[in-house]
């Protein structure tokens, strides 16, 4: 790539040249901050450049997998109480007390 390259001056057209290409597999790795990198081992480089363009400068929190799960359960949960089952069936059938029933339907009103 020459130095009087302008493609850089938008850089989401400059995104499918052949030089370009190579510049994302063979240059831009070493460029990448950690959190970078490990966002392109797990989407791949051209998805950790779009993640760049698009929220190039923000800080970001990426949940663990255990509070969506927690999410998802609590979501049930509630669906299941307004189908009108008991909380006490409820608890058993997740392994919690009744009392994290209760708690998990008031975090629901709490947002409404």
């Amino acid at each position: 790539m020459s130095t009087t390259d302008t493609s850089f001056d938008q850089p989401e057209s400059c995104m499918d040249s052949p030089e370009m290409d190579s510049f994302i597999h063979e240059v831009l790795p070493d460029l990448m901050n950690e959190d970078l990198l490990n966002v392109a081992r797990a989407a791949g480089i051209k998805a950790a450049l779009d993640i760049m363009l698009t929220l190039g400068g923000s800080t970001i929190y990426v949940p663990c997998v255990e509070d969506l799960q927690r999410r998802l359960r609590d979501e049930r949960i509630r669906r299941e109480y307004d189908c009108g089952v008991r909380v006490k069936d409820i608890g058993r059938r997740y392994g919690l007390t009744e009392r994290t029933i209760y708690k998990v339907l008031r975090k629901r009103s709490d947002r409404e």
